[in-house]
């Protein structure tokens, strides 16, 4: 194979700093206490660190000595779109499913394992590409290969046309969110969903205009705008997102006020809420187990909407996290003063918990022991 002196040239130098500068945000990150937001965005990172390594490789040479890395990050830019619709669900509190995130990567699975056509071709085979590809003036490397490369002729579509219409319909889909978000909670400052999006447009609009449109090595249309702008354009991202990062720091979860719309006053409130802990006293009541919302809103004459205001906000719990408090401290009562040791199964029953494990996950959470564990302590 022939050897390559590397070059580092001036695109070659910002990219690499680039990647200095994405790997100090994935450590202040890490470093961080990670929530559903920092995940993603630092999911998002990750692949936005690939993308620039490579870049960097194949702008700088090095991709010569080391050809089993080249086009390892094209599969990744598949997960650009879906990491960023992760990241605004989680940002505005809303929980993606495991099927639904399993459907939005599906186009990563898919061509990462078609990818392997190529990945598993011969060193000599990926020489050859990338001289042809980034440095035309080098002797080919003659070689034979065990199979097609591309056996369905969908590389030349999807490495441009396909990964830019992902990333420019996944921004599409994060307006929507933006604007629907906005909606329901106008006071919120949107301004880093807005600057990601922003910055997802402008990256599925360049990768497009960077190749003419290429589709399989033919040019739709001449561009002025430089071939290596898609491959600079990732390391411009990550500069821009550290400057944002600099001014207002790592993002967080929004929080609507969720009942922003209500038109019940505090007096009502204060009323509402002591009627709903009167109905609380009866323990025949909250210790039954077929207790509900419902029961309650029909017990208090109330909405069961309003109900769940007043605690959310006079309390700051839900109605399960209340039912349990009660549930709880009268099975402090039972463990500390019965005679006689009470089955834990039977007590879960009587103070209205429909399984044994239920109840103990529930005290667990509110004494960090077991019941068995809180009477052996209270035996003492």
């Amino acid at each position: 194979m022939e050897s390559v002196m590397p070059s580092i040239n001036l695109v070659a130098v910002g990219i690499l700093f680039g990647i200095l500068q994405i790997a100090i945000l994935i450590g202040s990150l890490v470093a961080k206490k990670k929530t559903r937001s920092h995940r993603s965005i630092l999911a998002f990172f990750a692949v936005l660190l690939l993308v620039q390594f490579e870049a960097f490789m194949n702008r700088s040479g090095f991709m010569a000595q080391v050809p089993h890395l080249l086009n390892i990050a094209t599969p990744f830019i598949f997960l650009f779109g879906p990491l960023l619709y992760f990241h605004t669900q989680s940002n505005f509190s809303r929980n993606v499913s495991f099927k639904e995130v399993l459907l939005h990567i599906t186009p990563f699975i898919a061509y990462f394992c078609y990818s392997f056509f190529f990945f598993l071709q011969p060193a000599a085979y990926k020489f050859n590409a990338f001289a042809l590809s980034f440095q035309p003036d080098l002797q080919l490397i003659p070689t034979s290969v065990p199979f097609d490369s591309d056996p369905w002729n969908i590389q030349g579509i999807v490495v441009v046309e396909l990964l830019a219409l992902s990333i420019l319909i996944y921004s599409i889909v994060n307006t929507y969110l933006i604007s629907r978000f906005k909606r329901q909670a106008p006071e919120a400052n949107l301004s880093w969903t807005n600057f990601v999006t922003c910055l997802s447009y402008l990256a599925g609009v360049i990768l497009i205009l960077s190749q003419g449109g290429l589709i399989n090595g033919i040019r739709i249309f001449s561009t002025p705008i430089p071939a290596y702008s898609a491959d600079l354009f990732a390391t411009v991202a990550t500069y821009a997102i550290s400057i944002y990062i600099l001014i207002h720091g790592i993002p967080q979860t929004i929080k609507a006020k969720k009942y922003y719309k209500s038109n019940v006053s505090n007096d009502q409130k204060q009323f509402l809420i002591s009627r709903v802990l009167a109905e609380f006293e009866d323990k025949n009541l909250y210790m039954n187990p077929g207790f509900s919302l419902k029961v309650l809103s029909d017990k208090c004459k109330m909405s069961k909407h309003h109900i769940s205001q007043v605690l959310n906000e006079e309390l700051g719990m839900t109605f399960f996290e209340l039912t349990n408090k009660y549930r709880i401290e009268e099975a402090k009562k039972l463990l500390s003063t019965s005679d006689d040791y009470i089955k834990m199964e039977q007590l879960a029953y009587q103070l209205g918990y429909k399984s044994k494990s239920t109840f103990f996950t529930a005290f667990k959470r509110s004494t960090d022991l077991t019941p068995l564990k809180y009477r052996q302590r209270l035996a003492v």
